[in-house]
């Protein structure tokens, strides 16, 4: 009998150690994430306002008479960045850091007026301008044209990202940053293949 109460001895010296270590642990979790790197910072920060125009882009379609499978591609396009960008937003709060105004990129500035800082790839306001003027299978190609340079761009970006001294370290970065240069490349060829259907621009 002696030797079977040893047992409940042990598992609760085990249960207080474990308790023990979670308190000693606590703190450093409390303190919240370390520093971002500035590679990440500017690539969370950068790609966020990036998504933020394709999206725009893409919720013209439906008064823009687009076809059914760009239409069906922006949807896509907008239901995949809107998360990712919810994702970006996120990582920045946690790391004390500004979440961009995306305002700035909602298709509202006006040709020849002063441009905000682009990414690689974003469209200026006046390449917003045309392609909300667009209608039809005008607004398929010049979307799609103007989509593949986009998502051209965002590829670019990751892979400047990866370069960057210490860039992408952060787990949470490198894989959403490898999702989206993956997802992306995929997209390029599936956009490029959609064009190369659509009856050439009248002269």
């Amino acid at each position: 009998m002696k030797r079977s109460s040893c047992l409940p001895m042990a598992a609760r010296a085990l249960v207080a150690g474990a308790a023990a270590a979670c308190a000693l642990a606590a703190p450093a979790r409390a303190q919240g994430p370390a520093p971002a790197n500035p590679a990440d910072a500017q690539f969370m920060s950068g790609m966020l306002m990036h998504h933020a125009q394709a999206v725009v882009m893409g919720d013209w379609a439906p008064g823009h008479g687009a076809g059914k499978a760009v239409a069906l591609l922006c949807r896509r396009i907008a239901i995949s960045q809107r998360d990712e960008i919810k994702t970006m937003a996120t990582w920045l709060t946690q790391h004390r850091l500004p979440v961009p105004d995306t305002n700035v990129v909602m298709g509202d500035t006006l040709p020849g007026a002063p441009q905000p800082m682009l990414m690689q790839g974003m469209l200026t306001g006046d390449q917003l301008v045309a392609l909300r003027a667009a209608h039809g299978p005008a607004f398929d190609r010049l979307f799609l044209k103007d989509m593949i340079y986009h998502h051209e761009g965002a590829v670019v970006m990751v892979d400047q990202l990866l370069k960057a001294p210490g860039g992408a370290q952060d787990p949470l970065v490198y894989e959403l940053a490898n999702e989206i240069s993956a997802g992306q490349l995929v997209e390029i060829h599936r956009m490029q293949a959609l064009l190369a259907t659509l009856p050439p621009a009248p002269r």
